[in-house]
């Protein structure tokens, strides 16, 4: 498991939806964002296991600290998909933090960083 996080806007939906068109077979991936109104009736856990069970290898949550309960179902979804790679995304840093130090065992984390101005500079003039 995987988690990435960052400030709005620095380039985690624009990385993982690259990732997925460039290196995955799209029969055995899904991206979801956890702000789609499925969400307000379904359970992210149940999404996961019907998602292995059609066989699904590679599940992509973004913004994920918009849904209630999302360390707890993450976890859960490691324990009984251990064949499922989960990538996840969030921006609220205090909300993933949080829920980071709950999957700190199971989810390597990463940070994205915006450019700073003078690296801005370099790249573009």
């Amino acid at each position: 498991m995987i988690g990435l996080t960052g400030p709005g806007g620095v380039g985690k939906t624009t990385l993982v939806l690259q990732h997925i068109k460039k290196n995955l077979n799209p029969a055995e991936t899904l991206y979801v964002t956890a702000e789609d109104f499925y969400f307000a009736d379904n359970r992210m856990i149940d999404l996961a296991g019907d998602f292995v069970k059609r066989g699904g290898k590679y599940l992509f949550i973004d913004e994920i600290h918009k849904y209630k309960d999302w360390a707890k179902e993450l976890k859960l979804i490691y324990d009984y998909h251990p064949e499922l790679n989960v990538v996840f995304t969030g921006s609220s840093v205090l909300d993933i933090k949080k829920g980071a130090s709950d999957l700190s065992r199971r989810a390597l984390m990463y940070n994205m960083q915006g450019l700073s101005f003078r690296e801005y500079l370099q790249l573009f003039h």
